[in-house]
């Protein structure tokens, strides 16, 4: 009886999920490598081949690399993409103005826009939160 309790416990630890999901994530500059929390990222833009993330220490760090590059980096559970432009961690959307305005409101203030073929997966993604 002991093996067979024993045998299950490996079992129950083989199926547990091996992949840690990540907590943070290097930004490389022209002069520095940034070591950043995923939790701390308000938002990302693109502009052409370059990403700007804004943080919430109230710093920017702009990085020559595509946003569909972060896109796929970052956790899909808490990372989307409301507009071809901007890359939100909805753990920092304290709102979503609907109608004419069609933003997300973040929790510093700004306000990212949601695009017509957008709105609803974004609805959809605000819908799943817990």
């Amino acid at each position: 009886k002991e093996l067979f309790n024993e045998r299950i416990g490996l079992f129950l630890d083989n199926m547990k999920p091996k992949a840690t999901p990540i907590k943070k994530i290097t930004l490389k500059t022209l002069d520095n490598i940034h070591i950043i929390n995923i939790s701390d990222i308000i938002y990302c833009e693109a502009d052409g081949n370059y990403t700007t993330f804004y943080l919430s220490n109230h710093n920017k760090i702009v990085v020559s690399k595509l946003l569909r590059e972060y896109e796929a980096l970052l956790p899909s559970a808490h990372f989307m993409r409301p507009h071809q432009s901007y890359l939100v961690n909805f753990n920092h959307v304290v709102r979503y103005e609907k109608g004419i305005k069609n933003v997300l409101v973040t929790t510093d203030g700004q306000s990212i826009p949601v695009s017509s073929r957008k709105r609803e997966p974004v609805m959809q993604f605000l819908n799943e939160l817990h």
